[in-house]
């Protein structure tokens, strides 16, 4: 769910819906999304992104009509979206992309190659949370301070084999909701950067 003014736009996987009236009344606004799941939607500088298995595509007419933005990008599966300045960051099957400009062109900014399924930020420090696919280098949870030039490994105290899908900052706390193979399933929180 993402809102913009009056606007609530909603994915359902295959579709994106808008209500105007706080629910009563949806309609469809998913012309140019056909086959393609729909994973996130995001809304910067007016304009919508939809982070879908086949890429991101932007709207600039409130999901009337979506074209694909996917110059750059090294996987095209893209679970998140987050902003800082004038930097926006997606979170793929390899790790994160950034543009500066709305998603013309997107480079590659870490961390490791994996799945990156959330992301979130407090100032300048930037979260991703990578999920596990049976434990590697790709666990937990990493920071970069930087849009991206540098990551670090911010894990600590995070069960091994254990993906992050929810991070979240709230004041001076960071919280990881988590989910593992080896059960070690829940809600942690860092109140020192993931240190």
């Amino acid at each position: 769910l993402v809102i913009s003014g009056t606007n609530l736009f909603a994915s359902t996987g295959y579709n994106v819906f808008l209500t105007t009236n706080n629910g009563a009344n949806w309609t469809p606004v998913s012309s140019g999304l056909q086959n393609t799941i729909v994973q996130s939607l995001f809304i910067n500088g007016g304009s919508l992104f939809a982070g879908t298995s086949s890429g991101v595509f932007r709207s600039t007419n409130n999901g009337a009509n979506w074209t694909p933005a996917n110059s750059g990008l090294t996987n095209t599966s893209v679970w998140c979206f987050a902003v800082i300045g004038t930097n926006l960051l997606a979170g793929s099957g390899v790790g994160v992309h950034r543009t500066t400009d709305s998603g013309t062109s997107w480079a590659r900014a870490g961390p490791p190659n994996t799945d990156v399924w959330c992301l979130t930020f407090d100032g300048t420090n930037l979260f991703a949370g990578p999920i596990s696919w049976g434990g590697n280098d790709g666990d937990g949870v990493h920071l970069t301070t930087n849009n991206g030039t540098h990551w670090t490994y911010v894990g600590s105290g995070l069960p091994p084999y254990t993906g992050v899908s929810a991070l979240v900052v709230s004041g001076s706390n960071c919280y990881a909701g988590t989910y593992g193979f080896t059960g070690a399933r829940g809600v942690y929180r860092s109140t020192n950067n993931g240190s």
